[in-house]
């Protein structure tokens, strides 16, 4: 990464005292604080002064203080990479689009000498294209801050995401100096696979093929239909519809590919890094008390409206505990003997390499040679509150 800036910068003429603004967004992506630490120290390096701009749209409750409370949950503070957190939800207007789309961003980033992306590249859990979220949504929607995010979900809803981010990128690239992009990659088990520098007039080139490499380490559930889908944490830092479509096929307006049929799906907790915002609760069909307990519901609905989706806020059957939700499920999925329930339970939609199964999909998975089944087969128990084990203490068991 660091040779890969060298090299821009030098080539870019980014000058002593230069102003850079650099653009993060609401997701957990892996080491993103120590990309952004380097990134500032480097620009330091040369001169420059950088600061940090949240570049979310209507996350973190569409207020200041709110994002910058979103990027303090992701590891992103002025004390732990080194730069000013500059946040507001101001925007001027660029022009507009051949279209006729005014084009909004925000205030800070406008202003600044020069501008970085920092993005995770990875499908989009709205629509399926030549390219999903990444430098380009990040310079389009992410820093068009809630007014620009509402109309531009509102446009992407009649005509299709792809085109208005590619329409919105073109003026933005235009109208305001963007230095170059740092395009992140993770491997199937939500770790750091590669880090891409990406100089702003190559941004609109490079990212279809850097999507088609991140698509291509995209990890699914290895079956073809489930009758329970456990999910433990459901939170806007793993996915922006809170559990990604491309391992429910819930949500999205189209249907992905290699998505197994899930007849249930229940909800134990929120993540704490998703600070109230229970975006995706609608998808699941039961729900922990405790789920709606975390939920900040006006967080919730300003980020569901502005994307268009008031579906993502809808609320489930809530349950008291695990016990609730598994008979439930249990009595809302046909005539399935309990030694037959194709049941899955994994941690979240991003991190898939870790789950446990059902006895009738542990044998089905012991064919599959892409999957290693643990031999220590366990039944789990409730406990006195009807509540299963915490999902990393079950390992190295089956559940049974």
């Amino acid at each position: 990464m660091r040779e890969g800036l060298r090299a821009l910068l030098l080539g870019d003429g980014i000058s002593r005292g230069a102003s850079v603004a650099i653009a993060t967004g609401s997701r957990s992506i892996a080491r993103l604080p120590e990309i952004v630490r380097g990134l500032v120290s480097d620009l330091r390096d040369v001169g420059a002064r950088p600061f940090i701009v949240p570049a979310m749209g209507s996350h973190g409750g569409a207020t200041a203080d709110g994002q910058v409370a979103v990027l303090a949950g992701l590891g992103i503070t002025e004390a732990t990479v080194g730069a000013p957190i500059v946040s507001s939800m101001d925007v001027v207007t660029l022009g507009e689009t051949a279209s006729g789309l005014p084009v909004h961003f925000d205030r800070h980033a406008a202003a600044a000498d020069f501008i970085f992306a920092v993005n995770r590249v990875a499908p989009h859990s709205e629509f399926s294209g030549s390219i999903g979220s990444g430098i380009m949504k990040m310079l389009s929607f992410g820093l068009g801050k809630r007014v620009g995010v509402e109309r531009y979900h509102r446009e992407a809803f009649c005509r299709g995401y792809e085109s208005v981010i590619r329409e919105l990128t073109s003026v933005v690239l235009d109208r305001v100096r963007v230095a170059g992009g740092v395009a992140v990659i993770e491997d199937a088990q939500a770790q750091l696979a590669d880090v891409h520098i990406v100089a702003g007039p190559d941004i609109v080139g490079r990212e279809p093929a850097l999507f088609l490499e991140a698509k291509a380490r995209l990890q699914a559930l290895p079956f073809s239909t489930i009758d329970l889908l456990i999910v433990d944490e459901l939170g806007k830092d793993f996915s922006g519809a809170g559990m990604s479509p491309w391992v429910t096929g819930r949500g999205a307006r189209e249907r992905f590919p290699d998505v197994p049929s899930i007849a249930r799906i229940y909800v134990r907790r929120l993540s704490p890094k998703s600070l109230g915002n229970a975006s995706g609760i609608g998808l699941a069909d039961f729900a922990s008390q405790r789920v709606v307990d975390d939920m900040d519901r006006a967080t919730t609905y300003v980020n569901c409206l502005a994307a268009q989706v008031p579906e993502y806020a809808r609320i489930p059957v809530i349950v008291a505990n695990d016990q609730d939700a598994y008979h439930a499920a249990l009595r809302t999925i046909g005539a399935v003997e309990p030694e037959a329930i194709r049941a899955v339970w994994i941690r979240n939609t991003k991190q898939l390499s870790e789950m446990l199964v059902s006895e009738a999909l542990a044998r089905e998975a012991q064919d599959n040679p892409a999957l290693e089944v643990s031999t220590r087969a366990t039944s789990l128990a409730f406990d006195g509150d009807g509540e299963l084990p915490s999902f990393q203490a079950c390992f190295g068991a089956t559940l049974a």
